[in-house]
């Protein structure tokens, strides 16, 4: 039928192949399947093939990361997601294991091609799921399909947390040892007592960084801001810590 490209690929007495090019106007619904012989005769099978609505197509995340441990919208932007259909049958979504998604709505658009979703999610706490998450759409009713783009979306630790300091203060021209307690420290922080103060990580889990400061004798004399930086990304900074 119409806007149904068929392309013959390899033909014998019992079958053949074809390849379908099916457009995005083509109408919904069963089609007729017709088969014409060189010699004129032909054959038609009424509704032998049925043209579905397209299946998502997911391009990008308005937020691709996200702490554990928060509540965030995401907007979906890609096309053909089905917002045409029943109220309270909105499009799926899913961010894998251990993120729940609270709810899926359509923004601006109530058809079948719709192009943004926002979907609301919730991170948890399994550190076991840190790290990259596929993300699937899943358009609603039993042919709606769905698309699946893995690593779209990336769950982080929750950011540092520094609570105290076991040294608080230190002279020009000092070398000491001190650790800083907190939680969430990851492996290979970068830690800053500011300029003139050299900073050498010794011990890290996740409550605690052991460090060595050696202070310089020009180092200004007052109170410092002490940051922590996890490896990936996040940072916390304790004023006029030490």
């Amino acid at each position: 039928g119409p806007d149904i490209a068929v392309s013959v690929s390899a033909v014998n007495s019992t079958s053949i192949g074809v390849t379908l090019s099916i457009t995005a106007a083509a109408t919904l619904g069963p089609r007729d399947v017709s088969v014409t012989n060189s010699d004129g005769q032909s054959v038609t099978a009424v509704n032998a093939f049925t043209v579905l609505k397209a299946v998502p197509d997911l391009v990008s995340l308005s937020v691709t990361q996200g702490n554990q441990g928060t509540t965030l919208d995401v907007d979906l932007n890609g096309t053909d997601f089905d917002c045409a259909a029943a109220p309270g049958t909105n499009p799926g979504a899913s961010f894998g294991l251990d993120v729940t998604v609270n709810s899926v709505s359509c923004l601006g658009s109530t058809s079948d091609v719709a192009t943004v979703l926002r979907a609301n999610i919730t991170i948890g706490t399994d550190d076991l799921q840190v790290g990259p998450h596929a993300v699937t759409v899943t358009n609603p009713g039993p042919t709606g399909g769905s698309e699946t783009v893995g690593g779209a979306f990336t769950v982080r630790q929750q950011a540092p947390l520094l609570t105290s300091l076991t040294v608080t203060d230190g002279r020009r021209k000092e070398t000491l040892s001190l650790f800083l307690n907190g939680n969430f420290f990851l492996a290979s922080p970068t830690v800053s007592f500011g300029p003139d103060i050299a900073v050498s990580v010794s011990a890290v889990n996740s409550t605690s960084i052991g460090v060595t400061l050696s202070i310089t004798a020009a180092a200004t004399l007052g109170p410092r801001n002490v940051s922590v930086t996890n490896s990936d990304g996040q940072s916390v900074t304790a004023v006029n810590a030490f």
